[in-house]
């Protein structure tokens, strides 16, 4: 027997779709509420991550300036790591406060 290989489009726009999954993944969101938060059909921001269908130019523009700025690569950073240690990300930040705080403390503490 053989195999008939499923039809894959190619994408249309793959620097959106990139910028789209890379939103959702960083912001932790389920697509309903990304395509909810920048006000498109979830049917189109579906076929956005897939690259079936091209953004339109603002929400283009939008999602390529979210992706550029400088505190969106520092929370992709933290989810890096995140994914790495399978740790919330309350609980990493509150052990890395809790250790400066107890830092602090220990360096102002009368000897």
């Amino acid at each position: 027997m053989f195999e008939t290989p499923t039809f894959q489009p190619d994408p249309i726009e793959p620097e959106s779709a990139r910028n789209a999954r890379e939103i959702a993944r960083v912001f932790r969101i389920s697509s309903h509420r990304a395509a909810e938060l920048l006000e498109v059909d979830h049917g189109h921001w579906k076929a956005i991550l897939a690259g079936t269908r091209p953004a339109r130019p603002g929400l283009a523009s939008l999602m390529q300036s979210i992706v550029d700025t400088p505190l969106f690569k520092l929370r992709a950073r933290l989810v890096d790591e995140l994914e790495k240690t399978d740790r919330p990300i309350e609980q990493l930040c509150a052990g890395k406060t809790a250790a400066r705080i107890y830092g602090v403390w220990e360096q102002r503490r009368p000897k």
